[in-house]
């Protein structure tokens, strides 16, 4: 993670923070404009799951003598290797970063889509 100041046209790195844009854009500010919330990648998220099962066949699918619906692409996580790779380029650690460079957790890492921060959320940190 980079931070730009536009006044001084310098930027610098937030050291260990590397952010997971799974789902989209990974970060939100809050409304101080100093400090921001970000999806990142969790520092021990360990090695890539082993990929190395083959395919015993293709999938086949008929509608013959049926109405069938719209691709939904629901067979897209097809076994237990698949939904273990979503998971490990899926999990996040959400991070709340003040623009000093300083981050704290917020809570542990997880599949998580996305993040609003409340308005009224730095009461609570």
């Amino acid at each position: 993670m980079w931070v730009l100041d536009v006044a001084t046209a310098t930027a610098r790195q937030i050291p260990g923070v590397r952010l997971n844009s799974v789902f989209g854009t990974a970060y939100r500010w809050l409304p101080d404009n100093q400090t921001l919330i970000a999806r990142t990648v969790p520092a021990n998220r360990g090695q890539v799951p082993d990929v190395t099962a083959a395919p015993t066949g293709p999938i086949v699918q008929e509608n013959v003598g049926r109405t069938a619906a719209a691709r939904t692409y629901q067979d897209l996580l097809k076994n237990p290797t698949d939904e273990k790779i979503f998971d490990y380029y899926a999990t996040t650690q959400l991070l709340k970063v003040s623009l000093d460079g300083k981050t704290q957790p917020l809570g542990q890492p997880g599949v998580i889509q996305g993040l609003r921060p409340h308005p009224m959320a730095s009461i609570f940190w």
